[in-house]
């Protein structure tokens, strides 16, 4: 599925050396909160290439769920989460179903994601349109070319997973923008109905 034809702050800022110098740093963090025998691979997507993933209502039950060096790919998490960080991908397409908390978007290229969550934060990101329920004002930050529309989704479960998520259908300020560097030309703009789309 095509998001564009069917239309559908962050506590730690990291470079993206020193996430690669912390390979483990995952693994700890849901070590803390999951059983020593549960396979943390259900909670993760890197180094796709040229793939179409997904996971299914009632797969994640509300945990985090991380996305890495992944490209020319098409992941959909169709169920709630309690975060979501997106790192290092370029040229794909990600549907991320209701988050309780919080989205990261990190040095992302070229996608098109359709997100709906509690804040959302994006960094070194180019290029990519986000189509957005947010119950916060999004943060973009050293970002450039980034368009923003509004989250425009349903299926049979999404209803109950804004529930359980905590989020409401009546709050949603997709449009209210903060770039934390003004300084960079051409950060953002919007999608309005009608307009062309990436």
């Amino acid at each position: 599925v095509d998001f564009s034809t069917s239309i559908m702050g962050c506590p730690i800022s990291r470079t993206r050396a020193e996430r690669q110098t912390d390979e483990q740093g995952v693994s700890k963090l849901y070590n803390s909160f999951r059983s020593d025998d549960e396979d943390l691979s259900m909670y993760m997507y890197k180094n796709l290439d040229g793939e179409v993933v997904g996971k299914l209502p009632g797969q994640l039950k509300g945990e985090d769920f991380v996305i890495s060096d992944c490209k020319n790919s098409s992941m959909y998490l169709l169920d709630y989460s309690a975060a979501v960080t997106i790192d290092d991908c370029s040229d794909c397409q990600i549907f991320i179903g209701p988050c309780k908390g919080s989205v990261f978007i990190r040095d992302c290229h070229k996608c098109v994601l359709m997100v709906s969550c509690q804040q959302l934060r994006t960094r070194d990101c180019k290029e990519c349109t986000i189509y957005l329920h947010c119950t916060s004002q999004p943060v973009i930050e050293a970002s450039s070319e980034m368009k923003f529309g509004c989250f425009q989704c349903h299926y049979p479960q999404l209803k109950d997973q804004f529930k359980s998520a905590g989020l409401s259908v009546f709050n949603n300020n997709w449009y209210s923008i903060h770039n934390f560097t003004p300084e960079i030309d051409d950060s953002w703009s919007l999608i309005r109905n009608g307009d062309e789309s990436s």
